[in-house]
């Protein structure tokens, strides 16, 4: 595995931009969640610390984030693009007990994006926008 971000990317599928019904947030996050995603086991580590880290925020005075993060995650599990939800154990969860505590950490199993239908973004991509983000009086969720 290359660790290099400049070579690195995520492949995500196209449907994610033809859905009306996902919302900017809810993008965002599936974005950064694939980001750890492994394509081999369909499973990917996560916590909202870890997202909002990801961002370049600060949770521990700023809820709404950690909200709009928890909402997001519910969103996507609504709609079927989080499919569920595991513990470090390998043992199901509820989302409510995923998202219990911001610092959580949990495994979650994603749709896999089609062989013949998805586009690639590279991680560096995806740090440069967060890194100019940084400071900016601008929704981390508006990119």
């Amino acid at each position: 595995m290359n660790d290099d971000p400049k070579e690195n990317y995520i492949m995500l599928p196209n449907s994610i931009y033809d859905d009306l019904s996902i919302s900017n947030e809810e993008v965002t996050v599936f974005v950064l969640m694939y980001k750890h995603y492994q394509l081999s086991k369909s499973i990917g580590l996560c916590s909202i610390q870890a997202i909002a880290s990801m961002m370049r925020v600060n949770t521990v005075n700023n809820r709404n984030m950690v909200l709009k993060i928890k909402e997001s995650m519910k969103g996507l599990t609504d709609k079927k693009y989080i499919i569920k939800f595991y513990n470090l154990s390998d043992e199901e969860i509820t989302f409510e007990e995923a998202t219990s505590h911001k610092d959580s950490l949990f495994q979650i199993e994603l749709i896999r994006p089609p062989e013949d239908h998805f586009f690639k973004l590279y991680d560096k991509d995806i740090i440069h926008i967060f890194n100019q983000l940084h400071g900016e009086n601008i929704s981390k969720f508006n990119i």
